[in-house]
Order: C-alpha cells, then sequence, then structure tokens
C-alpha cells in the first residue's frame, strides 16, 4: 500500500483536537463543577463527573487514533525529513506512553465522587 507523501498530515487534526480541545475542556469540566453544575446528580453521580469521564476517553481515542496514523506514516524511512522524524517519532512515543500511563492509573487513587 502505497503511503501519501504528507507525512503525519491527517494525523495533525486528530491530535490537535485531542490535545488542545478535548483534553483541557474534560478539565474544565472539574473546575466548573462549583458553578456551573453544583450538586446535580444523575444515578448518584454528579453530572460532571460523566461529562468529565465521557469528554477524557473521547479525547483519549481521538489522540490514540492520530498517534496511530502519524505513527504510521513516520515508520516510512523516508516519509520526513531524516532525523527529525526519528526524534519526532521517539518524542511521540514517549507522550503517548505517558498519556497511556495516566489513563491506566485514572481509578487507582479511589477518588471517584459519590
Amino acid at each position: 500500500m502505497a503511503r501519501p507523501t504528507a507525512a503525519g498530515a491527517s494525523a495533525a487534526p486528530a491530535l490537535t483536537t485531542a490535545l488542545d480541545a478535548l483534553l483541557p475542556a474534560a478539565l474544565r469540566c472539574v473546575h466548573a463543577r462549583r458553578w456551573l453544575l453544583r450538586d446535580a446528580k444523575i444515578g448518584g453521580k454528579h453530572i460532571w463527573f460523566y461529562l468529565h469521564v465521557t469528554l477524557q476517553c473521547l479525547g483519549f481515542s481521538v489522540m490514540t487514533a492520530g498517534f496511530a496514523i502519524a505513527y504510521y506514516y513516520l515508520s516510512d524511512p523516508g516519509s520526513y525529513a531524516g532525523a527529525i522524524g526519528n526524534t519526532h517519532q521517539v518524542l511521540g512515543t514517549i507522550v503517548y506512553g505517558m498519556a497511556s500511563l495516566q489513563v491506566s492509573m485514572s481509578g487507582v487513587d479511589g477518588g471517584r465522587p459519590d
């Protein structure tokens, strides 16, 4: 299968959406719980918590798709400018690994609201 010449061009919007919009919006839900949703609950859980978890999952899913696309394009030796492509791939893998670790540790501390 022939790969496009623009290395990872289709991954950029996905990564930008995830890292610049969805994940920060999920964090804002936690801070906005004081003034936006207050103590509103559904099924015994706070609404802001459901909104936060939904945005986090959506952001991580979009980031995973963007990472997979970029990793696929950058794995081709001639797809990106030499050492820059290798460095970018290594740094992207480290950042994605750290994000995956954070997601896997999300339920460990027991900080879920009642």
